[in-house]
């Protein structure tokens, strides 16, 4: 089971990211990728439920749980939110399996429990540039893609499913 949560910072309706599919399309397909690369497997089914609002500024579009279940077992559920405070960390993935948890804070800390992992990432780099550096190979290369195009067109469809 993984749980995503994303803190994303609160957007007035009328703000450009609420535009063209809105932050679910431009942000969220980055977390639903990552559910996919770490489940390692194909996704089965997807949930989305909006909060439901009455308060003039806030917008259920940028308000949303999605869950996935996967074919072999798997649940993630991304937590994706405009009303959280800005104090709170953006990013917070928890994942669990075989009586062991992973926590990794805004990519800062990863504390391990049941399993040796205690890292403290002082570089700011939430990998970017590794990222950058293999596509750019692949496209040099004519190497393999850093992301399969079968997965990149699965979290296509679950983004715009979720939208």
């Amino acid at each position: 089971m993984i749980i995503y949560r994303v803190n994303a910072g609160f957007r007035s309706p009328n703000h450009w990211t609420h535009q063209d599919g809105g932050r679910i399309i431009g942000e969220a397909c980055h977390f639903i990728d990552t559910f996919s690369f770490l489940v390692g497997d194909r996704p089965k089914s997807i949930s989305v439920d909006s909060i439901s609002v009455n308060k003039k500024g806030i917008s259920g579009d940028d308000n949303k749980v999605i869950t996935i279940s996967y074919n072999d077992g798997s649940i993630c559920t991304l937590i994706y939110t405009g009303q959280g405070n800005g104090e709170l960390s953006k990013e917070q993935i928890e994942i669990f399996f075989d009586q062991k948890s992973i926590v990794l804070d805004d990519f800062e800390t990863l504390k391990g429990f049941g399993v040796n992992l205690n890292v403290k990432n002082s570089s700011g780099d939430k990998g970017h540039k590794a990222i950058i550096k293999a596509f750019s190979d692949s496209i040099k290369t004519g190497g393999k893609w850093p992301i399969e195009l079968e997965s990149l067109l699965e979290t296509t469809e679950l983004t715009f499913l979720a939208s």
